[in-house]
């Protein structure tokens, strides 16, 4: 492995002993049990996770697919539930995490804020993800459902809010602001401001990372000229839109609306972007021009990297035969050898 990842055994049990003092879940949703990609990623650090604190939502009930928002309902309907668990650290099967140790760092953040969740902006971010600013994508997210017991919300208010905007809306997952911004509007402003400031610090950082005079990443020709993407076909890169259809592009932005509007706390954003830079280029490492990868990093001036995402993990199998299974299945085994230990 090029990145080889070692902890000695005191640090091993230390993060151990504070998951379990702290009473911190790791969950992922999966279509495969196990999970063929998962695995590797906590395989390198599964002496310091305790057996049990994992939790696996399997990706089917039944025949029918099971993820996204319902998922995340019956996270918390379970978390909600019973006392076992004060916090939650959801990672997407396709999403390595390349430094535990920054990874609880990280989270102490994230707690110590009283934060009521926390992941990557889903607009501005990613050059291929022009949705909200505000709202996050959950394929690395922390959950706080201590928060919520504190302030006694319980699932039930949580499913009675998401009922009703859909109800005002008439059976659309659209965000609705509104009900936030007559509520509070200090944190209404302070969570519009923080995106805001949080999309200039990237920008900034792309740029520093990106020689030339062209501070897109490579991925930016592919999203494009990606004519089969109905959705976010011919978008402009690191853009966002939190008014139109495209800005409520995912469902369970009503679920972390839910939780802000409850709480009346705010999303703490990770600092994220392309895993692409001019390092990579210099030692031939440009992962994937054929596809998508994400990089999440640290807030300080190193910016040292967390985690990687590859995306279109339901394109990954053992034995691909059609084209887009074959592409993306190469790309995502050439980020598993490079950031996991397996």
């Amino acid at each position: 492995m090029n990145n080889e990842v070692t902890i000695d055994r005191l640090k091993q049990n230390k993060i151990k002993t504070w998951l379990s003092a702290n009473k911190v879940c790791f969950i992922t949703n999966s279509i495969s049990m196990p999970s063929s990609l998962l695995i590797p990623s906590l395989k390198t650090y599964i002496d310091c996770i305790p057996i049990q604190n994992f939790w696996l939502i399997p990706g089917f009930k039944g025949k029918e697919p099971f993820y996204g928002l319902n998922a995340f309902l019956e996270m918390y309907q379970y978390m909600l539930s019973n006392n076992h668990f004060d916090y939650a650290i959801y990672i997407d099967e396709d999403c390595f995490i390349t430094d535990i140790e920054l990874l609880i760092e990280e989270f102490r953040t994230f707690i110590n804020g009283d934060y009521c969740l926390a992941g990557c902006q889903d607009g501005g971010v990613f050059c291929h993800r022009n949705h909200s600013k505000k709202y996050i994508n959950t394929f690395l997210s922390f959950w706080n459902f201590k928060l919520l017991r504190e302030k006694q919300i319980t699932f039930k208010d949580i499913l009675e809010y998401i009922t009703e905007v859909i109800k005002d809306q008439n059976n659309s997952y659209r965000i609705c602001d509104n009900k936030l911004r007559e509520k509070n509007k200090v944190l209404y402003e302070f969570i519009n401001d923080n995106s805001d400031k949080m999309l200039k610090k990237l920008k900034e950082f792309r740029e520093k990372t990106i020689s030339g005079n062209n501070h897109e990443s490579p991925y930016a020709e592919v999203v494009k000229n990606d004519k089969n993407n109905v959705i976010e076909a011919h978008q402009v890169p690191y853009t966002y839109d939190d008014n139109t259809a495209k800005g409520n592009f995912e469902p369970y932005y009503i679920l972390e609306q839910a939780l802000v509007y409850l709480t009346e706390r705010p999303i703490y954003y990770f600092f994220c972007g392309d895993l692409y830079n001019d390092e990579y280029v210099k030692n031939n490492e440009s992962f994937d021009l054929s596809g998508l990868t994400s990089a999440v990093y640290t807030h300080n001036n190193k910016h040292n990297l967390i985690a990687v995402h590859t995306w279109f993990s339901r394109a990954y199998t053992k034995w691909p035969s059609l084209p887009l299974q074959l592409e993306h299945t190469k790309r995502i085994n050439t980020i598993i050898k490079k950031f996991s230990k397996i």
